[in-house]
C-alpha cells in the first residue's frame, strides 16, 4: 500500500458532526481499530527518529518498530539499541487489572518500559493513575496529549520526510477530531 494512500484513507475519516458513536459508512471507523494505530505508528516511528522518542529514545543506530511481536502479548514493541518499549493500544476495549497483571510480569526485571496508549472509550475509563499503579510503576498511560505533541514537533520539523509529515498531519487531524467527539460524547477528558 502507498504511503500517501493511507494518509489520504485517514484525511477522510473524519465522523461528520452528529455521528458519534455511530459509524456511518466503514471509512469512517477507521480510528476505532488498533490495527490503524498500529499501521500508523509502525511508519512514524520507523522512519522518524524524534517521533515519541521520550518515550524510546533512538540509538546511533535508529529504531525499529514491531508490530505484535512475541505473540501478540503487546501489540507495538519499539528497540532502540539496548532500550525497549512495549505498547499496549486500547480504543474502546477494555483495559484489565489482569491483562496488565500478565503484561508486568515478562518486564519486571527487564529493564523494558511499559505503555498503554490509552484512546477513544478506554482514554476515559482509564486514567494515568490507575495505570501507574496497577503497573506498580512499571507503566505510564498516554494518550492523545502525548500523540499530538510529537505529531505537532514531526510535522514541524525541517528534517521530516514528506510522506511522514503528510502522514502525521493526517494522523493528528483525525486524533483531534476523536479526542474532541469522546471528551463531548462522555463528558470526561480522556487524557486524564
Amino acid at each position: 500500500m502507498d504511503n500517501d494512500a493511507i494518509a489520504e484513507f485517514l484525511d477522510r475519516a473524519i465522523y461528520p458532526e452528529g455521528s458519534y458513536p455511530q459509524q456511518p459508512t466503514w471509512e469512517l471507523w477507521t480510528l476505532d481499530y488498533e490495527l490503524i494505530h498500529k499501521l500508523v505508528l509502525k511508519m512514524l516511528i520507523d522512519s522518524t527518529p524524534g517521533f515519541l522518542a521520550d518515550l524510546c529514545p533512538g540509538s546511533s543506530s535508529g529504531r525499529t518498530c514491531l508490530i505484535e511481536p512475541g505473540g501478540g502479548l503487546y501489540d507495538v514493541r519499539v528497540l532502540a539499541g539496548h532500550a525497549t518499549a512495549e505498547i499496549e493500544i486500547k480504543v474502546w476495549s477494555p483495559l484489565t487489572s489482569d491483562q496488565v497483571a500478565r503484561q508486568i510480569e515478562p518486564i519486571r526485571n527487564s529493564g523494558a518500559r511499559l505503555f498503554y496508549l490509552l484512546l477513544g472509550r478506554t482514554g476515559v475509563q482509564r486514567s494515568r493513575q490507575w495505570v501507574s499503579e496497577t503497573t506498580i510503576g512499571l507503566g505510564a498511560k498516554i494518550s492523545y496529549r502525548e500523540l499530538d505533541a510529537s505529531l505537532a514537533a514531526l510535522i514541524a520539523a525541517d528534517s521530516a520526510e514528506p510522506f511522514a509529515r503528510r502522514l502525521a498531519t493526517a494522523y493528528r487531524k483525525a486524533l483531534t477530531a476523536q479526542y474532541e467527539r469522546i471528551r463531548k460524547s462522555f463528558g470526561k477528558d480522556p487524557d486524564w
